[in-house]
C-alpha cells in the first residue's frame, strides 16, 4: 500500500512540475484542461515538442469534453512558440 501512495504522489508531482514548464512558458493549459495529462492534453503537449506551433492545429487535438471548450484552448496556446517548445523540449 506505501507502495501505491509513493506512486500516485511521484504522478502528481510529474503532472504538476509539467504545468509549472507550460505556465513558464506562457503556455495556459491548466486553465482550460482539467487534467493536462490527459488524453487531450498529451496529444497536445507532444505536438508542441514535435514542432507544431499553430495554436489553431494544437487545439484540435482536443478530444471529449475539452473539444466543446475549442475557442478557450486557441488563446492558451498563444505563447512564443521557440520558446515554449524549447522549455518543453528540455523537461521532456
Amino acid at each position: 500500500m506505501r507502495y501505491w501512495k509513493s506512486l500516485i504522489r511521484e504522478r502528481s508531482a510529474e503532472s504538476n512540475r509539467i504545468q509549472k514548464v507550460l505556465e513558464g512558458a506562457n503556455v495556459k493549459l491548466g486553465s482550460v484542461a482539467t487534467r493536462v495529462l490527459g488524453l487531450s492534453g498529451r496529444a497536445m503537449v507532444e505536438a508542441l515538442i514535435s514542432g507544431v506551433t499553430d495554436p489553431v492545429e494544437l487545439a484540435d487535438l482536443a478530444r471529449g469534453r475539452l473539444k466543446s471548450e475549442h475557442a478557450d484552448l486557441q488563446p492558451a496556446w498563444w505563447a512564443s512558440s521557440s520558446e515554449c517548445s524549447a522549455c518543453v523540449g528540455r523537461c521532456s
